[in-house]
């Protein structure tokens, strides 16, 4: 692009000017805000994530107990005499 300048000579401008430069440079660094925000809201759904996940392993656990647990006065009841039951169970019909 040819302008005169004032002293009356012609002098050649580079077709990018200034301006344009730094509305890419206010470009990225919307980009790198905008990136910074979802890398933010990402760690925060992942934290909630590993929370959940902590709940859910920690109530399975305890339900396995629980499982567990029965299994075990089962496996002990089962091995009572019956005669021992049945001793108590005249004791408390008569």
């Amino acid at each position: 692009m040819e302008s005169k300048s004032a002293n009356g000579g012609t002098s050649f401008a580079p077709s990018s000017s200034n301006a344009n430069s730094k509305k890419s440079g206010r470009a990225s660094k919307g980009i790198s805000k905008g990136l910074a925000n979802m890398a933010d809201t990402f760690g925060i759904m992942f934290e909630n994530t590993n929370n959940r996940m902590a709940k859910i392993a920690h109530r399975i656990s305890y339900a396995h107990d629980l499982s567990q647990q029965r299994m075990q006065v089962n496996a002990e009841l089962s091995q009572l005499p019956l005669d021992s039951n049945h001793d108590c169970l005249r004791c408390l019909v008569h």
